[in-house]
């Protein structure tokens, strides 16, 4: 798991380094509304519809700066950290959708160092919570 989040990381500060130098305007109207089906889905502790807005904010942000091979690539490696962050979301999904406006006002300010910083802020959210979901669940880390 620990190798798939780094590959993510690597690509997806690229993506919002790279967003942030230009993102297509009809991505960006859509990353709001997504941003706040997400809120409300937090708010309503509804971790499957969270999740899947999670999924759609970041293959939004790829789309909007004309990589969207590299949420294709992210995809195919991620399953396994999804297990993990489905166990991690419990009273974390309101600081995941702050993390997730914070990499867009550095994407809006075109702050490709900020916005890279920020997601790589919210990438590494998961290694924080590591320890608790490993003792709960040593399977996924054998």
């Amino acid at each position: 798991m620990m190798e798939a989040r780094f590959v993510r990381e690597a690509i997806e500060t690229a993506v919002a380094r790279r967003a942030a130098e230009a993102f297509d305007p009809s991505a960006r109207a859509r990353i709001d509304d997504v941003l706040d089906l997400q809120a409300n889905a937090a708010a309503r502790e509804d971790h499957e519809t969270f999740q899947r807005y999670d999924e759609m904010f970041h293959a939004t942000l790829a789309e909007g700066a004309s990589c969207p091979l590299a949420w294709q690539a992210i995809s195919d490696i991620k399953a396994h950290m999804d297990r993990a962050c489905h166990l991690t979301l419990a009273g974390s999904m309101a600081p995941l959708v702050d993390q997730h406006r914070a990499i867009v006002t550095a994407i809006d300010a075109r702050s490709p160092d900020g916005a890279a910083e920020a997601m790589r802020l919210h990438l590494c959210e998961i290694l924080r919570m590591l320890p608790r979901v490993e003792a709960e669940h040593p399977e996924l880390f054998e």
